[in-house]
């Protein structure tokens, strides 16, 4: 089976005691069964001193955070104790994956770089090509092709989506009015209704206060209809727009929800440009690297959460001839 990744994808690198939201704070921390097995078959000294970190609830092990919810093995530098004293080979799968996901397919597994991290959201949106994929592992043993027909269907709609969007022959404004005709979506439903999204969004699940104030900024900001209208925004944003597709579109395959998922990529590229406008008075690059982090982390990487988004724009006024959004 093949392995396939963005183009930027291998210039990623964990910035690690530069990181200003650390992942090994505020995050539970999983120890999967396998890392479990070689932790208890350390020897007694070096498996107490990992395993006194630990406790298991409901059959599953994780690390205990400390009072200001650290990783006990997270220094004050933000360096990690287990691999400057064991190498990376120690560590569990989410603390060796993050910020990776995958999508897998029949003939082929996709990897990606989760926009929560600080250091691939910067990769991500200063990118300067048109996003692509690359093949990093080739398996020649398993090349039969696509067999499963609503793969095929996928493959097929998503090249589509982004032969439109990555066409830089044309503004962004005319390249995201021809995925909304495509999907017959409402783009005054997604960009004229700040205020209705401000209500949704306050509704979610929130963890940082600091999300908390992005929202106030935006609520309280006189802004464009679209903060992806900025051209200052723009490539930054057709790479956001990318990004999501990338991730969530793939489960249309399961629950058919193309039009929602693409709607959802579009708005939550306005979101997090009228956000990061609103925070920073002016449309500022690296502030919009930062509300794009915050955003993963408050509403992408929750389930339930993106699924409340994608069921208010299953509710929104279908069909819309297009709408001019610069």
């Amino acid at each position: 089976m093949s392995l396939f990744a963005p183009s930027y994808y291998a210039s990623f690198r964990c910035i690690a005691g530069d990181c200003r939201h650390s992942c090994c704070i505020g995050w539970e921390i999983d120890i999967d069964p396998d890392t479990l097995t070689r932790y208890n078959a350390l020897p007694p000294r070096e498996r107490k001193a990992i395993l006194s970190h630990t406790a298991t609830e409901k059959g599953c092990t994780s690390f205990r955070l400390t009072a200001d919810e650290r990783c006990p093995f997270l220094t004050s530098d933000g360096l990690c104790r287990l691999i400057l004293s064991h190498g990376e080979g120690i560590l569990c799968d989410i603390c060796r994956e993050h910020p990776r996901f995958y999508n897998s397919f029949s003939d082929r597994t996709e990897v990606g770089l989760g926009l929560c991290c600080e250091a691939a959201a910067e990769l991500i949106l200063t990118h300067p090509e048109p996003f692509g994929l690359v093949c990093i592992e080739n398996d020649t043993s398993d090349e039969n092709g696509v067999t499963d027909p609503f793969e095929a269907d996928f493959f097929s709609e998503r090249s589509d989506v982004f032969r439109i969007l990555c066409d830089r022959t044309l503004p962004l404004s005319a390249r995201i009015n021809r995925l909304t005709k495509r999907y017959s979506l409402s783009l005054a439903a997604i960009y004229e209704s700040d205020r209705r999204w401000q209500r949704v969004y306050r509704n979610l699940e929130r963890l940082d206060p600091a999300w908390d104030d992005a929202l106030t900024a935006w609520e309280r900001a006189s802004l464009p209809a679209s903060g992806i209208a900025d051209p200052i925004f723009e490539s930054a944003a057709e790479q956001l727009i990318a990004y999501f597709l990338y991730r969530h579109l793939a489960d249309a395959i399961c629950d058919g929800r193309y039009p929602e998922r693409v709607a959802f990529a579009l708005l939550s590229t306005h979101v997090i440009c009228s956000v990061a406008a609103a925070r920073s008075g002016t449309p500022d690059p690296d502030t919009l690297i930062d509300t794009a982090r915050a955003y993963s982390a408050e509403v992408e990487y929750d389930e339930e959460n993106v699924d409340a988004i994608l069921c208010e724009l299953g509710s929104s006024p279908i069909p819309c001839p297009g709408y001019p959004i610069a």
